[in-house]
């Protein structure tokens, strides 16, 4: 009778009965552009919304949060969807599973396309060649540069052209794979933004040229395909700087 009185006491416990609930796993969310040199957190990011077999579980409005990571609701551990949108006007979305663990990170990157399906370097034949010009022009600056890339019987090779003479590299596969995300995040840039330093764009490719002019101050795409090339302390251009939203800078 001890013994009976004894299990009932631990199945009916306030410890026995929260252990038996379903786990639940708080969820941290970093929203925003994960390039180096860049605050994770973007202030106008719209609606992330999270799904679960197509039933909306939660929706947040990362500019309304004060202080970074997003605390989200708990989520039992399982499969989900979550739709995001980037600097680029898209929805993103991406599949997650969410552990049986007792916290979880969820990063969403706003700097990256929901695909990326050109690839003109990948189409150029022997000595063919792909040319980028760009001009930064603001109140403080009036910068051009010319960048070539040439196909040859071995390897791609890269040319920059500037004030201070040419400078050369080979490319390898991860060099390439940088050229392939400029190419097809600037066929997304919207010739719009209201910053007062503006990037113009002429890329002359194999089939067409594209002509873009960027002054959203998020993108800064010809900087980070330099820094691939050629490393980060050549040139004198540099990112320009968005508003710091990351939690040492929350109030």
């Amino acid at each position: 009778m001890i013994l009976k009185a004894f299990f009932s006491l631990i199945l009916f416990s306030p410890f026995y009965l929260s252990a038996q609930k379903a786990h639940i796993t708080p969820v941290d969310i970093y929203i925003g552009d994960c390039r180096p040199d860049r605050p994770y957190a973007i202030p106008f990011t719209d609606t992330i919304r999270l799904y679960q077999k197509d039933h909306l579980v939660e929706q947040i409005i990362p500019k309304s949060y004060k202080n970074w990571p997003i605390a989200g609701k708990g989520l039992k551990p399982g499969a989900y969807r979550i739709s995001f949108p980037n600097v680029f006007g898209q929805r993103v979305t991406r599949d997650i599973v969410i552990p049986d663990t007792i916290a979880y990170t969820v990063h969403l990157p706003t700097d990256e396309l929901a695909e990326y399906p050109e690839n003109s370097i990948a189409r150029l034949k022997e000595n063919e060649s792909i040319t980028l010009s760009f001009r930064e022009s603001g109140c403080f600056v009036d910068f051009k540069e010319t960048l070539k890339i040439t196909k040859g019987k071995a390897a791609f090779i890269a040319s920059l052209h500037s004030e201070k003479g040419t400078k050369n590299v080979q490319l390898d596969s991860s060099q390439l794979e940088a050229f392939k995300r400029f190419e097809n995040e600037l066929e997304h840039i919207k010739n719009s933004g209201f910053c007062t330093t503006r990037d113009y764009y002429t890329l002359k490719l194999k089939s067409k040229t594209i002509e873009k002019q960027d002054g959203s101050c998020t993108w800064n795409g010809y900087y980070f395909l330099k820094r691939s090339f050629f490393g980060s302390g050549d040139g004198e251009i540099s990112p320009t700087p968005l508003t710091p939203t990351s939690s040492k800078y929350s109030n």
